[in-house]
């Protein structure tokens, strides 16, 4: 079809060629033809102009002789000689004209003519000059039949006549011609717009079918995205139950060839689903629906959540993994931190994998120190087996290995070192390498981050201020706070009780609709993740159903770029980011409810130094304002609160139930954030929230989680005994 269709078009052109070719031709022609005739039309015109010029010549000469002036002349042999000479020419020119037809005869007889009445007149001139008028007058008497002549203007009006046909001819052919260019130029007008149409209805045509093309392949796309996600989910899940109960059994009492079995199945199911989620993140990356988020993280965490994350596996490898970071490098910095853990995860396992003596080093360098930008220089090196240089410029394309033999030799794909260039480019970085066969290679990337502001800071660092508040007219003000974690409650209850603010406190978005149906509330406090009913969809329904405009203030511990945004977009007014500020969250009472007599005190103490090496009670105190009660209580929800949400979350992983591990995770974060030790566990909340897990992966992180609450949970219970005494 497509062969008929380039045949076709070809034809076409050819034929079309051939048309304007010949209309071309012919056009030309027909236009020389009317040049021709035109030029002969004014031969025409000048022929006349030359009979009128002899006919009135001679009579001028004649008038001349006959009324001649003795008192001048000079003047008047001048003007006759003038006469003669225009006479002359014009005969000469007639000459010249008329070649080759009958009219050329004529021509003779005028110029005779013309030449017997020119002599007779310089006779008569020169016989008056010589003997007076008398004699003048007999020499014209003698010769009176060639004075009184009209055989000029006979012979004038004879070839006037004969050159009328020629004249009615050569108009023929002009109007001819001009008709015949006239109809050839309409002709191609015609087929230039019809040619002109026929394109552009083609080029129509073709952009279509592109559009469509486009169109289908976006839809494969979206097709193999669609397929590749839900696959790799079902085959995730079998996976996970496989790792699962093969951890279980690596537990029980085996034999050493049970063991050898066990430990052949781990290490293939880890395979496998190191192989699933690296062709799910290519997928991701193709159809452009790899996200680079933007929050405030904090890099020696995320340096050392990696570290942790290897030393099982460096230890078993007998080798040492070596993190530096230089101390100009911000502590807080803003950008996409999963995507940074997912290059150092690969970067690091593969220098893992292709190492068998030696270390493994990572360095965390500044090259750019500003106070708004950083460009972190990230370098992972490892004494390995290094890279051939004739591979080192294919080593980052998919499916590529350094050898054939490693696939053999070490397993893998040769997706990894892939999706961390895509990763790295996503984020506008650059990276590099530097290796050498026998001793080891070295990754060297560089990615911009923003160095985070100090209201970016607020949810990543401790906070030392402590900070007392006095309010007065706050007694006809109500609140209703709706939020379902209990840590979180009871700080509210504790700030609104020592502010003397009325409040109601409700666990979900149901039951916070049902009590706007029945009271009336100056402002809402609204969590985001709750059962039953969500914040987004609670704010909606005030919004769009009970048709109120009473101020919605978010509360929520997502530090995600847009999340603000978004609850902006389903009618709330403002946001707070948990753990909840005093001071902050005063502003926004004072900026929402209309009080006239409020004001705010603030007394910074010094900075209680704390004794522990987890907790730090820096924000504890500052909520509490002294009251020593409430800090004995919180205390004590803390320590009955995180052993029930690990075991929720352990219990969750379990069961399946992955959308309650990331729930579980995330209302932990406020659990843990009245003791402060968000910039310790946040790293590994946040892994269990958005990360894809695996058993490995989970195990990992939950173990990590875990060991640092125990710790906590010892200090904690420290702390309590110290408030019993």
């Amino acid at each position: 079809m497509k062969q008929k269709l380039i045949f076709l078009i070809l034809g076409a052109f050819t034929i079309g060629t051939l048309i304007l070719v010949y209309i071309q031709y012919n056009s030309s022609k027909s236009i020389e033809g009317l040049v021709s005739g035109d030029s002969r039309l004014l031969q025409e015109f000048k022929i006349r102009k030359n009979l009128t010029l002899i006919s009135g010549h001679v009579v001028a000469l004649q008038r001349l002789v006959k009324g001649l002036d003795t008192g001048n002349l000079s003047r008047t042999k001048t003007r006759m000689d003038s006469l003669e000479q225009e006479i002359s020419k014009a005969k000469e020119e007639l000459k010249k004209s008329i070649t080759g037809d009958s009219t050329s005869q004529y021509i003779d007889s005028l110029s005779n003519a013309v030449l017997l009445k020119s002599v007779l007149c310089r006779k008569v001139w020169e016989t008056h000059m010589q003997a007076g008028w008398l004699a003048a007058d007999t020499v014209v008497e003698r010769h009176l039949s060639v004075w009184l002549s009209d055989d000029i203007e006979f012979w004038i009006k004879k070839i006037e006549n004969t050159r009328d046909d020629h004249l009615a001819a050569i108009t023929g052919a002009v109007d001819k011609s001009g008709t015949r260019a006239q109809k050839l130029n309409d002709l191609l007008t015609v087929l230039v717009l019809l040619a002109a149409a026929l394109i552009f209805w083609y080029i129509i045509y073709i952009i279509q079918k592109l559009s469509r093309s486009e169109e289908k392949v976006r839809q494969g796309a979206a097709l193999k995205e669609h397929f590749i996600a839900n696959m790799s989910h079902e085959i995730r899940t079998p996976m996970n139950a496989i790792l699962g109960f093969t951890a279980l059994l690596e537990q029980r009492e085996l034999d050493q060839t049970s063991r050898q079995y066990v430990d052949t199945i781990r290490k293939s199911g880890e395979g496998l689903l190191t192989i699933i989620n690296d062709v799910l993140d290519l997928s991701k990356i193709e159809a452009g629906m790899m996200a680079i988020e933007s929050a405030p993280f904090n890099i020696r965490s995320l340096i050392h959540s990696v570290e942790v994350m290897f030393t099982a596996r460096v230890a078993e490898k007998k080798l040492q993994l070596r993190t530096h970071i230089a101390d100009n490098v911000p502590e807080i910095l803003e950008g996409d931190a999963t995507r940074l853990t997912q290059i150092l995860v690969n970067l690091v396992g593969n220098s893992l994998k292709f190492t068998r003596e030696g270390n493994i080093e990572v360095n965390i360098t500044n090259e750019q120190d500003t106070d708004h930008n950083a460009n972190i220089g990230i370098e992972v090196s490892d004494t390995g087996i290094g890279i051939d240089p004739g591979k080192q410029k294919e080593i980052f394309n998919r499916f590529q290995q350094g050898d054939e033999s490693i696939t053999r030799d070490f397993g893998g794909t040769g997706l990894g070192l892939s999706i961390v260039r895509e990763l790295v480019t996503l984020q506008k970085g650059t990276i590099t390498l530097n290796s050498e066969p026998g001793k080891g290679t070295s990754f060297y990337l560089r990615i911009p981050y923003t160095i985070a502001s100090d209201e970016q800071k607020i949810n990543t660092q401790p906070v030392t201020e402590n900070i007392k508040a006095s309010f007065e007219d706050w007694t006809d003000i109500r609140i209703l706070v709706v939020e379902d974690n209990e840590v979180n409650q009871s700080l509210i209850q504790h700030l609104f009780n020592s502010w003397q603010i009325n409040y109601d406190l409700v666990g979900n978005g149901r039951e916070a609709i049902h009590l706007l149906k029945l009271r009336v509330y100056d402002l809402v406090l609204m969590d985001i993740q709750m059962p039953q009913m969500d914040g987004y969809s609670a704010t909606r329904y005030i919004r769009d159903t009970l048709q109120l405009s009473i101020p919605v203030i978010a509360m929520t511990a997502h530090a995600l770029a847009g999340e603000k945004e978004k609850c902006l977009s389903c009618g709330m007014n403002d946001y707070i980011a948990k753990p909840i500020r005093e001071a902050a969250l005063y502003q926004l009472l004072v900026k929402y409810i209309p009080v006239s007599h409020s004001h705010f005190k603030e007394s910074v103490n010094q900075k209680q130094e704390s004794a522990y090496a987890y907790i730090n009670l820096d924000y504890l105190h500052e909520v509490s304002m002294g009251n020593k009660d409430y800090e004995k209580t919180v205390t004590g929800l803390f320590i009955e609160t995180v052993p029930e949400a690990l075991a929720a979350i352990r219990a969750a992983w379990q069961d399946g139930r992955i959308s309650t591990v990331k729930q579980e995770a995330h209302n932990m974060k406020t659990t843990v954030s009245v003791m402060g030790l968000n910039h310790v566990l946040q790293p590994y909340l946040d892994a269990l929230e958005y990360n894809e897990l695996s058993q490995v992966t989970f195990d990992t992180y939950f173990d990590q989680l875990k060991l640092a609450c125990d710790k906590a949970l010892m200090e904690a219970r420290h702390l309590y005994n110290t408030y019993s005494s």
